[in-house]
């Protein structure tokens, strides 16, 4: 299983996990598996790793793997966070408000 290898070759912790997004085989036989990476469920943006394997057998891995360290728990409200956005942008209309 190519999650499994992932998380050996990549030292990955137990929060971690490798979610198949796509598979693909091209012409000369070698399979090409792109992983996402989630951190206790949660998906770690700009993770993602391509196992590429001939026959059954690995031949190549690259990607990125991001080493989370922290909590996933959140720190702020829904209604906080939105509240601090709409500060942020500051428009003069949002698009929910248009009819």
């Amino acid at each position: 299983d190519a999650s499994d290898f992932l998380r050996t070759v990549l030292q990955a912790k137990p929060g971690d996990e490798f979610r198949i997004i796509k598979s693909t085989t091209d012409k000369l036989g070698m399979t090409h598996q792109r992983y996402q990476q989630y951190y206790k469920g949660i998906k770690v943006e700009h993770a993602e790793y391509l196992v590429h394997n001939k026959n059954g057998m690995v031949e190549t891995i690259n990607g990125d793997f991001k080493d989370i360290k922290g909590s996933v728990v959140p720190t702020i409200t829904e209604q906080s966070a939105l509240t601090q956005a709409l500060l942020f942008v500051n428009a003069k209309k949002y698009k929910w408000e248009c009819k």
